[in-house]
């Protein structure tokens, strides 16, 4: 018997004795459910692998994933537990087809956007984190943006726990999509070598996910994720964004979706962020915040910083505002000009003499 095998057994039977006469419909749904299962082990599903495999063809048909949705349906707290707690087990093994998230979606929707009782919140939260290692629903645009959607709308929780929790969760599910987008490039790449930038599935779906967090990030509304900013999510996504492009560099630079991201999304919001300072009456004053946009600034001076190609006019602009913030009136706060002082640095960093000499040629072609 395989560990996945007989943990979906103890999660279908905590939802048939604790459903007992109260909800026989749910109930009966784990039951059939269970048999699904037997059928399935019955076939020759032997492995984790193979179990989860079979699971995501009856999952598409939906009779694995009745009793848990009958569960959310009751509206009962512990039921809801139960119910986001086989979901998540489904989900942890990649046991969950796109296809069917499609009947998950209104239910997750409705618990994220509902509040209520913190201990389905942190359920839901762990469903989500397990979605977003899942490399199946990775795949889908749609699946992570709600994923995505979902754990910024419990940022705003009240309840720091929640809070922390689904901060920690975006930024971990970020961070997964992205190595899976680096090995769907590297792969691709050995299939077709010569071929130049590869175009992946999982590559347009992080740079719609990058693209989404930096425009929350500058206050501006995002895309394909429906949600707005609030509170201190800015700072969170600007976490997550300048994170990625450290981790990531390389990825970024390499493929088409990601650089346009880069240069058309990222950089110009960067740049309006930072040529407001120039002006007293607005100049940002939350140290946190402005902090995080030099930081990203940095990260940007630093993508793939080994090549010369790499110095682009982006690039340069950014220097450019850098210099004047630096040597800004009086009335800039010491603090400002340090801080964009020690973010020049990275330019200063930067290993190769040829691409210094050339951001310094841009630099003063846009000057000129």
């Amino acid at each position: 018997m395989s560990l996945l095998e007989r943990q979906l057994q103890t999660e279908l039977q905590s939802l048939k004795t604790e459903a007992g006469r109260k909800f026989p419909k749910v109930r009966e749904g784990a039951e059939r459910a269970d048999r699904c299962l037997r059928e399935i082990i019955d076939a020759g599903a032997a492995s984790d692998t193979d179990v989860a495999a079979a699971v995501r063809r009856v999952g598409e048909m939906e009779e694995m994933l009745t009793p848990a949705l009958l569960a959310l349906e009751t509206k009962n707290a512990k039921f809801m537990s139960l119910g986001w707690g086989y979901m998540t087990r489904l989900a942890s093994y990649d046991a969950l087809a796109s296809s069917a998230f499609g009947s998950i979606a209104p239910a997750l929707k409705m618990c994220v956007e509902g509040g209520g009782d913190e201990q389905v919140s942190l359920r839901v939260l762990q469903f989500v984190g397990a979605c977003l290692q899942a490399a199946t629903l990775l795949s889908c645009r749609a699946t992570v943006c709600l994923l995505v959607q979902s754990t910024l709308t419990l940022y705003a929780s009240k309840s720091p726990i929640i809070a922390n929790t689904a901060g920690a969760t975006l930024r971990q599910g970020i961070a997964t999509l992205f190595e899976f987008a680096a090995a769907a490039a590297k792969a691709d790449a050995a299939s077709v070598a010569g071929t130049g930038t590869v175009d992946h599935e999982k590559i347009n779906v992080a740079a719609v996910v990058l693209a989404d967090l930096s425009l929350l990030a500058v206050g501006e509304l995002p895309l394909l994720v429906q949600v707005k900013a609030h509170g201190n999510s800015d700072m969170l996504c600007l976490d997550v964004v300048d994170a990625t492009l450290r981790a990531h560099s390389a990825l970024c630079m390499q493929n088409a979706p990601l650089r346009h991201v880069l240069q058309t999304v990222i950089t110009p919001f960067l740049l309006r962020q930072l040529e407001r300072n120039l002006a007293p009456k607005t100049r940002e004053v939350r140290f946190g915040y402005a902090c995080r946009i030099a930081r990203l600034s940095g990260a940007i001076l630093l993508l793939n910083s080994d090549s010369v190609e790499s110095v682009t006019p982006e690039k340069a602009a950014l220097v450019l505002v850098l210099l004047n913030l630096i040597g800004a009136d009086v009335g800039m706060p010491l603090w400002q000009q340090q801080l964009y002082l020690e973010t020049l640095c990275a330019y200063s960093l930067l290993p190769n003499k040829a691409q210094r000499f050339r951001l310094l040629f841009l630099v003063g072609a846009g000057k000129g």
